[in-house]
């Protein structure tokens, strides 16, 4: 049953594994890891993918294990960055195309397998995508590092699902079967340098809960609105304005006096209040009014004399 899920070309496997083992090496050489630790991390980043993979498998068993050459290949790429890692760390496009590189490779090795292990499309790009991601992601957690597949920056994880998609829909047509390979690669190396020359980024997490609540909750207090005022009434003829007849003057919230009070209809001047009042206004002066024409001044007494 194991040679049912080989139909991928060993060297596929073994560049991709040379390939992982660089990059994970190279981080190890970067943390101050000794000999032991540089190939320990270069190999799992190098192998750990494609364990996960067959322990998805389940029934194929451990595919590195059964073949050796894959490990010394890792061994050999971690042994080499560790005494000379400054051709290495030095050459950063160089890191760049060996991660597109790698990438690409278990993409086409892992979605192939579990195609070849009888698995539909969705499944197949699942395996492919955990292959793909899953040796840095292993790196990562045993160097107590977050992720970087799963961390905001440049597409990586978005590169590898549309690789596996890209390969996994090819395969399935005979007549383009042969190209699926080669349109793997092609996505995964074109998204990821477009996304380093365009700055593409994923971000994090944003919380766009107001932009739903709001709008939710005034179209709820809208539509409720005629409910309130059958189940409130008296809420709603408080705040509503009274403009007919007397009401409106009526109104103590507005301070306005009833028609049908006498001193409203009477003017200042009229008033008995206003007759009455001795004070003379400021300014004004003390003497007193002329006689009104047809008025007696018998009622005037005469000036005193000194």
């Amino acid at each position: 049953m194991l040679e049912a899920v080989l139909e991928i070309p060993f060297w596929l496997e073994l560049i991709a594994v040379f390939a992982c083992s660089v990059l994970g090496s190279v981080a190890a050489v970067k943390e101050k890891y000794d000999v032991f630790g540089t190939v320990a991390i270069g190999l799992i980043t190098g192998l750990g993918g494609g364990i996960l993979r067959d322990l998805l498998l389940q029934d194929y068993g451990i595919y590195a294990f059964s073949q050796p050459s894959l490990i010394l290949v890792g061994a050999a790429a971690s042994v080499m960055v560790f005494y000379f890692h400054r051709l290495t760390t030095g050459l950063p496009k160089l890191l760049d195309f060996m991660d597109n590189l790698s990438m690409s490779l278990w993409c086409i090795v892992s979605v192939g397998k579990g195609l070849s292990a009888g698995l539909s499309i969705v499944p197949a790009v699942i395996l492919g995508f955990t292959t793909a991601v899953g040796g840095g992601v292993l790196r990562d957690i045993i160097m107590n590092k977050k992720p970087a597949a799963f961390t905001p920056g440049t597409l990586y994880g978005s590169a590898a699902i549309a690789g596996c998609v890209i390969y996994a829909l090819l395969a399935q047509d005979e007549s383009l079967k042969h190209l699926a390979a080669w349109a793997c690669a092609i996505m995964v190396f074109a998204l990821r340098y477009a996304a380093l020359y365009f700055d593409w980024q994923t971000k994090p997490a944003k919380d766009y809960s107001d932009n739903i609540i709001k709008p939710v909750v005034a179209i709820g207090q809208h539509a409720a609105k005629p409910f309130s005022a059958v189940l409130h009434p008296e809420r709603f003829e408080e705040e509503a304005p009274k403009t007919c007849g007397h009401d409106t003057l009526d109104n103590p919230t507005t301070g306005s006096p009833a028609l049908d009070a006498p001193e409203a209809l009477v003017p200042e001047a009229l008033t008995p209040k206003a007759a009455s009042s001795d004070k003379p206004a400021p300014g004004a002066s003390s003497a007193p009014a002329p006689d009104t024409p047809g008025e007696p001044a018998s009622h005037l007494e005469p000036p005193s004399r000194p």
